[in-house]
């Protein structure tokens, strides 16, 4: 069993929240033999995608901002869900793992890269957390997201439109190589549900 809480100091005008839970998760592995291992993990969790932010709570040991990227993840792609992983060490010495994520509440991601696009930060949003979106002319009243809830957009939540989404990844760990590969698809429903679009995220890791 982990979690992680998160403290921030945060100003009069911002929409998130002082005090919250990043991550919650219940682990269990396995070991089938000396070679072979299987986990599974129930709760809200980073998956383990970077090669940058691998120490736990999505830090990097290498950089006080993350890159675009996993400043969008620690933003927007946590996923509430089930994980399940099989790893196989090879006597030989390379490590082969492949995983599969089923998840849900995070219909809204993918909000932030269309109304605001990439930057560079650390922040990691918490659970109920909302954050602001720009005053953007096509958010105005007649406008086509009129409908986006007006304090910003919620990226975990209410599951928007009752379909979960699924992660597939790999690694290969060789002595002087690394390679990952993650596929994800939030299976977004773009349809307006409870003041917040859900939006069709689809992508690839390599």
């Amino acid at each position: 069993l982990s979690t992680h809480i998160q403290a921030q100091g945060t100003s009069n005008d911002s929409s998130v929240r002082s005090l919250g839970v990043i991550e919650w998760s219940a682990r269990y592995r396995h070991d089938i033999d000396f070679n072979q291992a299987l986990s599974v993990k129930l709760g809200q969790f980073f998956l383990p995608t970077s090669m940058e932010n691998i120490d736990r709570f999505w830090e990097s040991p290498y950089t006080i901002s993350y890159s675009s990227l996993n400043s969008w993840i620690g933003e927007e792609f946590h996923p509430i869900g089930l994980d399940m992983s099989y790893r196989y060490h090879f006597d030989s010495g390379p490590e082969l793992s492949a995983a599969a994520t089923i998840f849900g509440g995070n219909d809204s991601m993918g909000a932030l890269l269309a109304y605001r696009g990439w930057t560079y930060g650390r922040q990691r949003t918490v659970l109920g957390d909302v954050l602001a979106l720009p005053e953007l002319s096509n958010l105005q009243y007649g406008q086509i997201f009129a409908g986006q809830r007006d304090d910003g957009t919620k990226p975990f939540g209410l599951d928007l439109d009752g379909r979960p989404g699924y992660a597939l990844r790999s690694s290969l760990a060789l002595d002087e190589l690394n390679i990952k590969l993650t596929w994800v698809d939030n299976r977004g429903d773009t349809t307006l549900l409870h003041a917040e679009y859900a939006w069709k995220t689809r992508f690839a890791m390599a």
